[in-house]
């Protein structure tokens, strides 16, 4: 089962992507398919910090999940039609990329 999460939360990842470009291709809707992709990160994420028993690991998730929260921060900035709406979405993609090296480490103690 945990795999299959894993791969639902990878599909949601690429899917945020997606729907970045195409909001920059301006697509309006564009802002409902990157909420949505990061409302399913952000259910991933908490299912899989509740599975987690290395509190190291868990803390590493609780920031993810905070990263989710960022996304759903960006979609709801281009629904409103900011043009900082990219600032949550680069804090959001530099902890991923940072937690990610992290739990890799954690993982290989």
């Amino acid at each position: 089962m945990t795999n299959k999460i894993y791969l639902i939360a990878t599909v949601a990842m690429y899917a945020a992507l997606v729907a970045v470009v195409l909001h920059l291709a301006s697509f309006s809707w564009a802002w409902m398919a990157l909420a949505a992709s990061a409302v399913v990160l952000f259910l991933c994420r908490l299912y899989i910090r509740a599975r987690e028993t290395n509190r190291n690991i868990m803390r590493l998730l609780s920031i993810q999940l905070f990263s989710a929260a960022l996304m759903l921060a960006s979609a709801y900035l281009i629904y409103t039609s900011r043009k900082y709406w990219i600032l949550p979405l680069v804090i959001s993609s530099v902890v991923e990329l940072y937690v990610s090296f992290r739990i890799g480490k954690e993982q290989q103690k």
